[in-house]
């Protein structure tokens, strides 16, 4: 009877719980419906999808492309390798200027030899739309964002890869007059500016987060360059193998910049000034903690930060090591420097005289080939940077995600050294353990939720949707994959379907699961 009830329950709330698109919401294909992207578009009603077959797209109507304002998602089928916006050097792909939301989304696609003023191969004025999984590459500003222009406005970037983008400043993004871009999870490689390669940003403050700067070439700030106020945070980054002829190899700061760093590492990047960081006036206040500041080169001086007419950037939890000529110059709290070795699993190893020649925006371009061994700037056992940070400004992970502290107390620099224990293999879903997954497992989910039914022996299979909480939404989840409700259909994340570890740990215990072949 217990069973029934579970069932009858559940049928309830699929009813009034499971999410669902508008009954007008349609999806319009290219080039099946229109062979044209901005046709499709034209055609596209808020809540639609345009999903774009693979292939190449260019001419007019396939470029400076305009959402206007709805809306909507384009959406490639194959990703954004198979699937090209090519300008053709005749304009921007994409322009959202009609106050574009969160729900205006680009979606695996690459973007790639646009040609603009601001903006090469995006351009953003106002508003907030969302790119995700998209590529950047050959594309052109005359003056502000090779790849990306963002002005008064406030894009989610996500998963994207900017490389061969090209501008006077922001060969990958620029952000001006208050932008707040989130940039998450993308990398910036090859791409070149006279201002910052992979960055641009005055009086804006864009979000860095979990991104890659690599390789990128310019006059002054090889990864970042931020200027005129600009603030923003940089979050468990790496900016490493840049360079820059003039300040700043990693990052140059300049006319009343504060950003905050977090969890970063600045590594094997080269400048004439500041191979790490330059901060260039007596007003710029950068604040970096637990950042890992290793193996920079300066041709004139100061080869890890330099501060210049008086600048004070704070270091604070971080190690300064390695960098060649050694410099700190800034307000040093619970920081490692000069030369006491911090002991890293491996050190880098970087040849600053390595160079390919490459054309860009019609202009030849030396683009570093610094990185000779990555290294593992991760701690070892016997490291004095090992419990001895301040615990009353230590964030709760580290650049991996680790917690800090991960031992006695607080570990210097930007990874915390765990001791990690394998987690237990599960399969996500299987909340009963029998092998199968089926309904059977939303209705123990219930049972257990509601009706102080069985306790799982292990909560991590019974969060179907991976969100580290056990509560209704896994049995829904469970349900809508099952018996394909709703149009929002996904089978459960990892390690799903096989048996194995949370690639995603959380709290929750898996104290005892059987894996069956």
């Amino acid at each position: 009877m217990q069973v029934r009830w579970s069932v009858a329950f559940l049928i309830v709330l699929l009813s009034v719980s499971l999410p669902s698109r508008s009954a007008d919401a349609a999806t319009v294909r290219v080039p099946a419906d229109y062979p044209k992207l901005q046709d499709a578009i034209d055609a596209a009603a808020g809540g639609d999808l345009v999903l774009v077959a693979a292939g190449t797209y260019a001419g007019p109507s396939n470029r400076s492309l305009s959402f206007k304002g709805k809306p909507i998602t384009l959406r490639s089928e194959a990703g954004a390798e198979s699937t090209i916006l090519d300008c053709g050097g005749e304009g921007p792909a994409v322009e959202f200027t009609a106050a574009e939301g969160a729900g205006s989304v680009l979606s695996g696609l690459t973007i790639q030899n646009g040609i603009g003023e601001n903006g090469g191969g995006i351009r953003v004025v106002g508003g907030s739309p969302t790119i995700e999984g998209c590529r950047f590459t050959g594309n052109h500003a005359a003056i502000f964002g090779g790849g990306l222009y963002c002005e008064d406005a406030s894009p989610l970037v996500v998963d994207c890869h900017f490389e061969g983008n090209v501008a006077i400043s922001g060969g990958g993004i620029n952000c001006q007059r208050g932008a707040a871009p989130v940039i998450r999870g993308c990398t910036f490689r090859a791409n070149a500016a006279s201002y910052g390669g992979g960055l641009y940003a005055d009086a804006s403050a864009p979000v860095v987060e979990d991104c890659l700067i690599e390789g990128n070439s310019v006059l002054a700030g090889g990864g970042i360059f931020m200027v005129g106020g600009a603030s923003g945070r940089v979050l468990r980054s790496i900016l490493r193998g840049n360079y820059a002829r003039t300040n700043g190899g990693g990052l140059c700061i300049l006319q009343d910049s504060f950003p905050t760093l977090l969890n970063c590492e600045i590594l094997g990047n080269s400048a004439d000034v500041g191979g790490g960081l330059s901060a260039e006036t007596a007003t710029d206040r950068p604040i970096l903690t637990h950042c890992t500041i290793a193996g920079n080169e300066a041709r004139l001086k100061s080869g890890g930060i330099n501060c210049s007419d008086g600048a004070v950037p704070k270091l604070r939890n971080c190690i300064l090591w390695g960098n060649a000529p050694e410099s700190a110059c800034a307000d040093v709290d619970y920081t490692l420097t000069g030369d006491t070795d911090p002991f890293f699993l491996m050190a880098g190893e970087y040849d600053f005289a390595r160079f390919d020649t490459v054309t860009l925006g019609g202009k030849e371009w030396k683009m570093p080939r610094f990185i000779v061994m990555q290294g593992d700037y991760r701690l070892s056992g016997d490291s004095p940077a090992v419990d001895t940070g301040n615990p009353d400004i230590a964030p709760p992970g580290d650049i991996d995600g680790l917690p800090r502290p991960c031992g006695p107390g607080v570990d210097l620099g930007a990874h915390e050294r765990c001791i990690v224990v394998d987690p237990p293999p599960f399969v996500r879903g299987d909340s009963n353990g029998d092998g199968f997954y089926d309904l059977t497992d939303a209705v123990f989910t219930l049972n257990f939720l509601f009706l102080a039914g069985a306790e799982p022996e292990c909560m991590e299979s019974v969060d179907t949707d991976d969100s580290g909480a056990l509560d209704i939404t896994d049995a829904l989840y469970s349900l809508i994959y099952l018996f394909n409700f709703g149009s929002e259909i996904r089978p459960p994340p990892p390690p799903f379907p096989l048996c194995g570890p949370d690639p995603t740990p959380d709290d929750l215990a898996c104290d005892a699961f059987f894996c069956r072949s």
